[in-house]
């Protein structure tokens, strides 16, 4: 297993310059303190971009979209990565969007420098699935002017699944990758911060390449309403096109679609 002082070296290597950069083995989580770091920078300086990245090998706290617990598997990789933007409000959807898009776009891009391509895909709006399986997922959360993109990754597990868990995770060792923290955590920051840079358009178009979800059956909810229905396509900055069983078309926005 890599040492915290490991992985901080790999990630220095990598970061931008300015950008505060710290590794644990142990948090309790490492959104929370991407966010303790990033506000204080926020409120004292005119800082934009990628200001933060704090990593750990397991949480005490960690947590998953919705509030949901994120179960740790024995080798894993915990990183949050805070963005500044100069707009505590105007920007909130567009910054949110952008982490969440660029956060999935640059997970797949690091577990196939490690894995085969063929085996890895985007699940809408981030889930990063391996052989059909979760095998990392993305939180985006926004405080004032501050974006933080927490990804989680399983890297390999050597105990037992808890049994809800089991039919549904994988690890990238699982499906044939070999990397620890300190060689999976600066694949992944640099991709991150690139992609995070990217025009829309060309952010949008590498999403579209990793998720292949057009054709099939899909359930989302929109403020309550369920919506049922084979995908016709999605946009992460835009829509889902759903088309009903009775041949209709509903366009659901991202912004305020979460899967049913």
């Amino acid at each position: 297993m890599a040492a915290p002082a490991e992985i901080e070296r790999a990630l220095a290597g990598v970061a931008p310059a300015g950008m505060i950069v710290e590794a644990h083995a142990e948090i309790g989580s490492t959104q929370d303190r991407a966010f303790e770091l990033a506000l204080v920078i926020a409120e004292h300086s005119d800082r934009n971009g990628p200001a933060v990245s704090v990593a750990a090998l397991k949480q005490e706290a960690g947590r998953g979209t919705r509030g949901k617990a994120w179960f740790s598997v024995s080798h894993a990789l915990a990183m949050s990565v805070a963005f500044i933007d100069d707009d505590a409000k105007g920007s909130m959807v567009g910054a949110v969007a952008r982490a969440s898009v660029a956060a999935g776009v640059s997970v797949h891009e690091a577990a196939a420098r490690f894995a085969r391509e063929e085996r890895l895909k985007l699940r809408w709006p981030n889930d990063l699935l391996g052989d059909g399986r979760k095998l990392a997922g993305v939180l985006i959360e926004r405080r004032g002017r501050v974006t933080v993109a927490g990804i989680g990754v399983n890297l390999d597990h050597d105990g037992a699944w808890p049994d809800d868990v089991a039919p549904r995770a994988t690890t990238l060792a699982s499906c044939g990758g070999k990397a620890d923290a300190a060689a999976f955590s600066p694949v992944l920051l640099e991709a991150l911060v690139r992609r995070w840079a990217e025009p829309r358009e060309a952010l949008t178009h590498a999403w579209s390449e990793r998720e292949r979800s057009a054709g099939e059956l899909g359930a989302f909810v929109v403020e309550n309403a369920r919506y049922e229905g084979r995908i016709v396509s999605i946009d992460p900055f835009d829509c889902i096109l759903l088309e009903r069983d009775d041949g209709s078309r509903v366009r659901l926005p991202t912004a305020r679609t979460v899967r049913g």
